[in-house]
């Protein structure tokens, strides 16, 4: 992973989660609290634009108000559009950052980051760009991490698909990988597949008013192209899953993405947000994982909630 001043491991590239929880406490399965960049964030969305005291986000997030003024810089450098008021405390004003990279997303606040996903903040891994996720997840497998892990990307350089062909994961889709921990026999694997997909279709009719199709476990199309895909592996000993991968990838922002696939934005014109598409997913495939007596371990009981 990374360690707790952000510094980057050669082998996972540029993740962003730069504070909250070290490497060392990962792999111990150590829950901490949450970031003060998340709780900068969750106060300053509640107050809807009205200045909050620096005093007041130290004292709620356990922290000292120099910290929040780091964690705010902070934010303001990754593109949240933080205003300091001075000695009063700081507002989120209207995001006018206008970056080649995902413009959009800036405009929406549409992040990624891991301070987007309050009690998941600690599973969450981000990065700018990567080859695959499911790469990404293969090296933590083999790791033994503890608990399950949640590998996003903004773009993918060689995203992988369960079909021969080719991938489109540039800049505005949702592309992640779920690692897992099933416990399961190796005959059950394909329950978390039509789990998944289930879970996944309805997150974009929910999200989007998108219904797609589904042919296959592993194909979502809408129009006959290709809306979102799934691709997984597992490694079995005894004829019992270790880990299980899950990677998901839907066009979610893209203006196009090539003939054979076809995104939210080309079906609605309008921009959505890839933050609450993810939640809703990871929420979904939760619920039916515990109604179908699947539930892995690691897994928390707890809801998978945001603001939504």
């Amino acid at each position: 992973m990374v360690n707790s001043k952000g510094a980057e491991n050669p082998v996972m590239g540029h993740p962003y989660h730069t504070e909250g929880i070290s490497a060392q406490a990962y792999a111990a399965g150590i829950k901490t609290k949450l970031s003060t960049k998340a709780w900068v964030l969750k106060l300053l969305r509640e107050a809807r634009g009205s200045v909050v005291s620096g005093e007041t986000i130290a004292s709620l997030a356990g922290c000292s108000r120099v910290a929040v003024w780091k964690a705010a810089e902070a934010l303001r450098e990754a593109g949240y559009a933080i205003e300091s008021c001075g000695k009063e405390g700081y507002r989120l004003v209207t995001n006018s950052k206008g970056e080649p990279f995902h413009a959009a997303s800036y405009a929406m606040e549409d992040f990624l980051y891991p301070w987007e996903f309050e009690e998941l903040e600690e599973e969450v891994i981000y990065y700018k760009e990567t080859d695959s996720t499911m790469n990404r997840a293969r090296e933590l497998a083999a790791r033994r991490i503890p608990g399950p892990a949640i590998i996003v990307a903004e773009t993918q350089t060689a995203s992988k698909a369960q079909d021969p062909g080719s991938w489109h994961a540039g800049a505005g889709g949702l592309f992640c990988t779920l690692l897992e921990w099933p416990a399961l026999p190796v005959s059950l694997y394909h329950h978390l597949i039509q789990e998944a997909s289930e879970a996944l279709q309805k997150a974009i009719f929910d999200e989007m008013g998108i219904e797609p199709a589904v042919p296959a476990p592993h194909h979502l199309m809408v129009q006959g192209k290709k809306l979102a895909g799934l691709f997984w592996e597992f490694f079995a000993e005894l004829d019992h899953i270790t880990w299980f991968s899950l990677g998901v990838g839907v066009h979610v922002n893209e203006p196009f993405v090539g003939p054979e696939e076809i995104s939210c934005y080309q079906l609605t014109g309008r921009f959505h947000s890839r933050r609450n598409l993810l939640l809703r997913f990871l929420r979904y495939y939760k619920q039916t994982k515990q109604e179908g007596g699947f539930y892995g371990r690691n897994e928390s009981a707890v809801g998978i909630h945001g603001t939504i």
